[in-house]
């Protein structure tokens, strides 16, 4: 087991395009971080420099306490499971998993192996071909004959996204109860938020080559850095809406939003994006003052509760590409008589699920919102 420590590492291809862009981070040792992110955000980069399969075009990277930037995959001590198993066909699995060690003892190669696939429940599957498994099956093959190689580190990239939903939920379990028996340093590769928030001791949402937050995957849910996170974690993603504030409140439709005072303080128009998870919205009593009418447009009933999307009119869309939009007002062409809306997403109760054209009167709990800042997109507490 080792700490790995990136300190500003930058990765320029040759064409000039800078995938990675100053990344500093440390893995602890024993511990699981996951690294997610939309796709071609530097993610998958970045573990195969970590792996010495591309070399950093800038920073160090310390594995262990020695210095690797500039050392051959090699000699770094790491094994990769990859999305594509990456097993040999005409091997069986007992040799398969046994292929890294071979030129160890025969009869410690075997003691490896015989433990490795107790613990990830394949011993009956030794002798068997990968073309004669299953997709978990050669997936956990993969991840055995990684383990046997008792490495320093583990680095995975996306392993389960070839699996079908039903087992990579299996997968995820199985995955969670082996790191906590090997215990050995783990960087995770996945653009899954699910898998992210399950599997990881702490997670690392990138962007654009960036690293936009680092933390507990709680963290990262309950005090999101910035409007991106917010909108990335979470599922149905946070609601994200700028609203003009009014003396001490944001308007919301018909909604008033109590806006704390050291959040005014940094506002440098009087307008803010206001966050909501789906789960802060309910169904309003006539008491409630931050309520708000919502024409519903589609419902997702999911069994335990149901996905209720509507329109706000009034308000627009924050942060292009965050919130779609119902309406473009912007460019050539646009009605200027056609009001603002922007589409939202509720989360309520399985009850008696309303129908599309239904409206609800909804309340908002004031200790579940955000504020971001609308110009940068950074947090407001």
């Amino acid at each position: 087991m080792a700490e790995i420590v990136l300190d500003r590492v930058a990765k320029v291809f040759d064409e000039g395009a800078r995938v990675l862009d100053d990344v500093s981070l440390s893995v602890a040792d024993g511990e699981l971080l996951v690294l997610v992110g939309p796709s071609g955000c530097g993610k998958s980069t970045l573990l195969r420099v970590i792996a010495g399969l591309e070399g950093a075009s800038g920073g160090r990277v310390t594995i262990g306490g020695r210095d690797m930037t500039r050392e051959p995959p090699a000699r770094r001590d790491v094994a990769m499971v990859f999305q594509d198993y990456a097993l040999y066909p005409h091997m069986t699995v007992r040799r398969n998993m046994a292929f890294a060690i071979r030129r160890q003892r025969a009869e410690e190669v075997e003691r490896r192996v015989a433990a490795v696939a107790g613990m990830l429940e394949i011993s009956d599957l030794l002798d068997r071909r990968p073309r004669a498994l299953s997709g978990g099956q050669r997936q956990r093959v993969a991840m055995g004959r990684a383990i046997v190689r008792e490495p320093q580190a583990f680095l995975m990239d996306e392993p389960l996204s070839n699996l079908d939903a039903k087992l990579r939920v299996t997968m995820r379990a199985e995955l969670i109860k082996l790191h906590r028996a090997v215990s050995t340093t783990t960087v995770y590769v996945t653009h899954d938020q699910v898998e992210a928030m399950t599997l990881g001791d702490r997670v690392a949402l990138m962007r654009d080559g960036r690293i936009e937050q680092c933390g507990s995957p709680r963290d990262l849910f309950e005090r999101p850095a910035n409007a991106f996170v917010a909108a990335f974690i979470g599922l149905p993603p946070m609601n994200l809406v700028e609203a003009p504030v009014e003396g001490e409140r944001a308007r919301l439709g018909a909604a008033a939003i109590a806006v704390p005072p050291q959040v005014r303080a940094r506002l440098a128009e009087p307008r803010v994006v206001v966050g909501l998870r789906p789960s802060a919205f309910r169904h309003a009593a006539p008491a409630d003052d931050a309520a708000l009418a919502a024409d519903v447009d589609l419902v997702e009933d999911m069994g335990t509760d149901v996905h209720v999307f509507f329109a706000v009119p009034g308000l627009r869309p924050a942060l292009p590409g965050l919130v779609r939009a119902v309406d473009e007002l912007s460019g050539p062409g646009a009605d200027a008589a056609v009001e603002p809306s922007v589409e939202c997403v509720a989360r309520l109760g399985a009850g008696r699920p309303p129908r599309a054209g239904d409206r609800l009167t909804l309340a908002i709990d004031p200790g579940d919102v955000h504020f971001f800042d609308p110009s940068t997109g950074a947090a407001l507490r």
